[in-house]
């Protein structure tokens, strides 16, 4: 039976291991945390989504109505729920 080898042999006999001790930052510079990078158009927003199947007929019905209007889904899911929110009587029974 054949011995497998690793495809980072190669590298490995070219350039054997060192045991000298990897450099590390300044201890003043691991310390600083990492700023988390948010896109500022998006922090007031709330995303309102699902996942369907894709061959579901209401969805393929859904997209080509937004290429046949030219609306992104967006806007046309912005205008779905606020019809199902009037059709439902839910904006008034929050007031």
């Amino acid at each position: 039976m054949a011995t497998r080898r690793s495809i980072l042999t190669v590298v490995r006999e070219e350039k054997p291991v060192t045991a000298e001790p990897a450099t590390l930052p300044p201890p003043e510079r691991a310390a600083q945390p990492i700023a988390k990078m948010e896109k500022p158009i998006r922090l007031p927003k709330k995303h309102i989504g699902g996942y369907y199947h894709p061959k579901d007929s209401t969805i393929i019905a859904f997209q080509k109505l937004g290429i046949d209007l030219g609306k992104d889904q967006q806007e046309m899911l912005h205008e779905a729920i606020a019809d199902y929110v009037a059709k439902h009587h839910a904006a008034s029974a929050f007031n």
